[in-house]
This record gives C-alpha cells, sequence and structure tokens, in this order.
C-alpha cells in the first residue's frame, strides 16, 4: 500500500506540474496577443504624433523661409491627421527634409521604441514624395520633392532591414534573413506608405 500510495503521489505532482506549465502557456500566449492588439492603437499613435511634430516644426520652418504661397498653418484632418495647409510642393519639400533628418537620427539609437518611431518617419518620407510630387507647385519644387524622397528612401533602406526585423521581435514576430524574408519586408512597408497616403 505505501508504494502505491508513493506512485499516486507521484502521479499527482507530474499532473500538477503538466497543468501549471499548460496554464503557464495559455498566459503567454494571451499576453503575446495583447501584445499584438495594443500595437495597432500604439502605431496609430505614434504615426499620428509623428506628423503632429513634424507639421509643426514644418510650419514654424515655413515662417522663416520666403516661399511664394499662402502662409502655412496647422489643419487638423480625419482620424485626428494634423498637417501643413496649404499642401504645396514647396511644403512637402520641408516636411520631406525635416522627416528624413529625424528618421536618420532615430535609426541611430538603439532603442526599440526610437526604431520603431524612426519605421513610421521613414514610411511618412517615402508617403510624402509620393503626394509632394502630384502637390500644386513649381515643376522645380516636383522634381526637388522626387529627388530628396528617393535618395532619402535609398540611403535610409539598409538600416530600415536592420530596424524592422528588431521590432517585430519586441512582439514575437520573427524574420528569417532569405531573399523571400526581404520581398516581404518591402511589402510590409509598401503597404505602411499606402495606408499613410491613404489614410492621409
Amino acid at each position: 500500500m505505501a508504494r502505491s500510495d508513493t506512485h499516486t503521489a507521484a502521479a499527482g505532482r507530474v499532473d500538477d506540474s503538466d497543468s501549471g506549465l499548460a496554464a503557464g502557456g495559455r498566459a503567454f500566449a494571451l499576453a503575446v496577443v495583447g501584445r499584438r492588439l495594443l500595437l495597432v492603437p500604439a502605431a496609430l499613435l505614434v504615426l499620428r504624433g509623428s506628423e503632429a511634430a513634424l507639421a509643426a516644426a514644418t510650419v514654424g520652418l515655413l515662417r522663416l523661409i520666403p516661399v511664394n504661397q499662402a502662409a502655412a498653418r496647422l489643419h487638423v484632418s480625419g482620424l485626428a491627421k494634423v498637417e501643413v495647409y496649404p499642401h504645396t510642393a514647396a511644403t512637402a519639400l520641408v516636411t520631406l527634409a525635416l522627416s528624413a533628418t529625424l528618421a536618420a537620427v532615430l535609426l541611430r539609437s538603439r532603442s526599440t521604441l526610437a526604431q520603431f518611431v524612426a519605421i513610421k518617419v521613414f514610411a511618412l518620407v517615402a508617403a510624402t514624395a509620393i503626394t509632394g510630387v502630384y502637390a500644386p507647385g513649381s515643376l522645380r519644387a516636383q522634381i526637388a520633392v522626387a529627388c530628396v524622397g528617393a535618395g532619402a528612401v535609398v540611403l535610409m533602406w539598409s538600416q530600415m532591414r536592420v530596424a524592422v526585423p528588431r521590432v517585430l521581435e519586441t512582439v514575437n514576430i520573427r524574420h528569417v534573413d532569405d531573399r523571400a524574408a526581404d520581398m516581404l519586408l518591402v511589402v510590409k512597408i509598401s503597404v505602411l506608405v499606402a495606408l499613410i497616403v491613404l489614410l492621409g
């Protein structure tokens, strides 16, 4: 009987251990899902905050630069987007220069949060380059927007390839280093740029 009781007690301990591991696994899975769900509003908040800061800096800088257009001011549009009005090739060029500078500085940081903001600002650089080319203004300003935007994207792309996987790993999304993964990375950034353009 003593042996039977010993085996029963041991089995009970194993069952308790298994149930504890299962509960721990479920809690971890719920935590991962929760972090991913929080990432969406956090990403939107970072995007809108970055846009607002850059818009305010653009308006301030335009007041110091003699530009042949109506005085720039801040304008709040749908989805709480703060933007510069009027949107012209000249304002796009200033926004582009500020965005590219900010992204370049943030990409040098080792902070995951800073690199997360840098990814959003980088997408804003690409989106501004696209919309700025078609904005009203002189042909010279439109060409400058296209050149500065394309140059900034090319120069920062290698840093983006390092920053994006690092940020994704914070929510347990692994990035495999191969050609297919690189193509997927291009698609992810393209979708982000498209969302910024469409939501704008």
